[in-house]
């Protein structure tokens, strides 16, 4: 878990780049055949050289954390490599992502994680306003 900002606002990110990417990658991989994937391997390997190369010089990107999408490029390359090789070993024509069984297992993971911090968040947001609601009356 990394905490940071986001977008402008304070929020705490829950999701590592390898989640990140796993995430996206199950949904965009829907139906694909290894010719289009071999497609998405050569692009993300090209996004991730070109960020890591705009990381290293310290190039500003409208992405406020080059770094970090340097890292998330990397994870998908590497997640649409492990995906290809899925349809490949599974002698599959297209991606289905109910028959992958390690990325089902990581979507749930992730839905879990997911509402957990959800949960969490509506807690703390339950617990700050009981807090400004106290100091009001005391006021």
């Amino acid at each position: 878990m990394v905490c940071g900002r986001w977008s402008g606002r304070e929020e705490i990110r829950v999701w590592s780049a390898e989640d990140v990417a796993r995430d996206q990658v199950r949904r965009q991989a829907n139906g694909l055949d290894i010719a289009a994937i071999d497609e998405k391997v050569t692009e993300a390997d090209r996004r991730r050289q070109e960020t890591a190369q705009d990381a290293r010089l310290g190039v500003s990107a409208a992405f406020e954390d080059v770094e970090r999408l340097a890292e998330i490029w990397a994870a998908k390359a590497a997640e649409w490599r492990r995906v290809r090789d899925v349809v490949a070993q599974a002698g599959w024509e297209v991606y289905a992502p109910e028959g992958d069984v390690k990325g089902a297992a990581w979507a749930r993971e992730h839905e879990e994680r997911r509402a957990a911090a959800l949960e969490a968040r509506a807690a703390f947001e339950a617990q700050r306003r009981d807090a400004a609601d106290e100091l009001r009356t005391q006021v």
